[in-house]
């Protein structure tokens, strides 16, 4: 009741922009954010585990998702190369790769890395916050799914600066994120659920990488402040995502 009567006092267009504006949107985020609210069974699938339905067209967005990714992997990188997976869940997408790559998670949820220490016990664990998180190596990918729209706005040039900092010469980013479906996105109406524009993230990501690929993650459509033909209006799911990949400069 009480975190109810604080989320539906803080969480309105108003209150987020101000809070935006003096950095105090971290703040609400972490106390209202998904991990506030999330309750995990440990019985479920990695996927359902970390959120996400089984039905077909989210399962058939998801594998797209992760031939992108593999993609990335096998012509870019040589065996042995370190991955680095932000917001690993259990492990759900590192698990292909522990075998013949050095793979690292990290996650802010005791039960996501319980789980993953099981179903993925050749990649290391981290329980941490990335943007707290003192990492003593560099890698040679960075990677994070559904994530980016739990980083604070005020906080997105340094998720971005850190990511810059963690990679090897000529490292590579590979970001899919939910991305604005109309022009009230544009201006935080929720900052449980961020849908960055587009065109912000690539004007920010271009201060210290270069632009390999930025496109809808499942049509390869181009959008600019915000998807004016979204998938299933008016809900959230995986087929609204835009895809980032990018080397470092």
């Amino acid at each position: 009741m009480i975190r109810n009567l604080f989320s539906l006092l803080t969480n309105n267009i108003i209150i987020n922009n101000i809070a935006v504006i003096f950095g105090f949107d971290s703040f609400l985020n972490s106390k209202q954010g998904i991990y506030q609210r999330i309750r995990i069974d440990k019985n479920l699938s990695v996927d359902k585990m970390a959120g996400f339905s089984e039905n077909a067209d989210v399962s058939e967005a998801r594998n797209k998702t992760k031939n992108d990714l593999r993609k990335i992997i096998v012509e870019k990188l040589s065996p042995g190369s370190s991955l680095l997976d932000i917001g690993c869940g259990a492990g759900a997408f590192l698990k292909e790769y522990s075998k013949e790559y050095s793979c690292t998670g990290i996650d802010l949820h005791p039960d996501m890395i319980e789980k993953g220490n099981e179903y993925v016990p050749d990649a290391t664990f981290i329980f941490s916050d990335f943007m707290d998180y003192p990492f003593t190596k560099k890698f040679d990918l960075i990677f994070t799914v559904s994530v980016m729209e739990f980083i604070a706005p005020s906080k997105i040039e340094k998720f971005f600066e850190k990511m810059h900092d963690l990679l090897k010469e000529n490292g590579i980013i590979f970001i899919h994120y939910p991305h604005a479906l109309s022009k009230l996105d544009l201006y935080y109406p929720d900052l449980t659920y961020i849908s960055y524009s587009p065109k912000l993230i690539e004007k920010i990501a271009a201060k210290n990488f270069e632009i390999v690929e930025h496109k809808h993650g499942y049509d390869d459509r181009k959008v600019n402040d915000y998807d004016t033909q979204p998938y299933n209006p008016g809900e959230r799911t995986y087929k609204n995502g835009y895809l980032l990949i990018a080397r470092k400069k």
